[in-house]
Order: C-alpha cells, then structure tokens, then sequence
C-alpha cells in the first residue's frame, strides 16, 4: 500500500506540473523559444516522474538505464496529451452549453484519462520487451 500512495504521489504532482507547463505552452502570448523550453520541460517532468514510478512500482526492482526508453517515451506522450487536451478542452467549453459542457467534461475526462493508461502501459510494455531482448540466449542441451 505505501508504494502504491507512491505512486499515486509521484504522478499525481508531476501530472500537475506538466499540465500547468502544457497550459502554459497552449496559451497565446509566450514566445516561441518559450514554448519549446516549456514543451521540453513538461517532457522531462513527466519522463522523471514515470521513471519513478517504474523504478519503484515494479517488483523485480529495474535500473534507471532498464526504465529509462519507456519512461521517455511515455513522458513525450503524456506532454503532447496535454498539450493537445488542454487546447481542445479549451475550445470545447468556449463553445459548449451548461447541460451538454458538464456531459462532455466527464467523457472527456474519462477518455483522457483512459489515454493516458494506455500510454503509461505501452511505456511498461516498452521495457519489458527491452529487457528480454537484453538477456542472453540460453545455451542449447547437447
């Protein structure tokens, strides 16, 4: 259970950070260098935080090096989520009324999380792959 509040703590804060810098880059008036330098924050931000969650979720305890490929591209995947879904959502709810904005908030919101499992999962899946591959083959009975 202590792990398990780790993890949910560890994603917890970087999924608000990351959103906060994926809000930031969606709105207008931050110049592009800005942009990028926000973009490749969140990134990191979520790369970190899923690394940590991979490191210390799983039982067999992997090496940073071993976590490391899913967790970058997973983070990369989390940013451009957000960074897409907070430029919809935005939209979306400019332009949506009170009955129907409250219906479309919760299927949006179960659809982005649901998204965002599925990414966290291909990043596990990602160096699980990765790690048998890394293993030597075994040597054939004479």
């Amino acid at each position: 259970r202590k792990r398990s509040l780790l993890g949910v703590l560890i994603l917890g804060t970087a999924q608000i950070g990351g959103a906060t810098l994926a809000t930031l880059v969606g709105t207008g008036g931050v110049a592009i260098v800005n942009r990028l330098l926000l973009l490749v924050g969140s990134v990191a931000v979520n790369s970190a935080a899923i690394a940590a969650t991979f490191r210390h979720l799983c039982t067999a305890r992997p090496s940073w090096t071993e976590v490391r490929p899913g967790a970058i591209a997973a983070g990369a995947s989390f940013s451009a989520l957000q960074l897409v879904g907070t430029s919809l959502v935005a939209r979306a709810i400019a332009h949506a009324s009170p009955v129907y904005g409250a219906f479309a908030s919760v299927i949006g919101l179960m659809t982005w999380l649901s998204l965002h499992a599925w990414v966290m999962l291909l990043g596990a899946e990602m160096n699980g792959v990765m790690a048998i591959r890394r293993r030597p083959e075994p040597a054939e009975p004479m």
